[in-house]
């Protein structure tokens, strides 16, 4: 028997360079570094990095949605290690910025009035 569907959000097919910076639980910056954004969601995205992370960890983003430069912060939720290709991760948005909310419902609103 399969899991039933958990996301509660629409997932934005959206390719973007991220800067991400691997946090403390104290917030302390451990690394940081380069990725890819691969899909977005109102409170989530997925990730390709070239570094493991673990369930968790928490990350700082900055991202790039259409010209405009957003930072988010989020938990790993979930990591898949994947052969030659680094790890893709599902990252929840903690706190959801008002810059980030307004520019994934203008994705929204043009994949539905395109």
């Amino acid at each position: 028997m399969s899991n039933p569907e958990r996301r509660n959000f629409v997932r934005i097919d959206k390719k973007s360079l991220v800067s991400y910076t691997l946090l403390h639980p104290d917030k302390a910056e451990l690394e940081t570094g380069m990725g890819r954004s691969t899909d977005l969601s109102l409170k989530g995205l997925q990730l390709e990095l070239p570094k493991d992370v673990s369930t968790d960890d928490l990350l700082s983003l900055t991202l790039s949605i259409d010209g405009s430069l957003i930072s988010v912060s989020g938990r790993v939720a979930w990591v898949e290690h994947e052969e030659d290709h680094g790890t893709r991760v599902g990252l929840e948005i903690l706190s959801v910025p008002a810059e980030y909310e307004q520019e994934i419902q203008k994705l929204l609103m043009h994949r539905t009035n395109p």
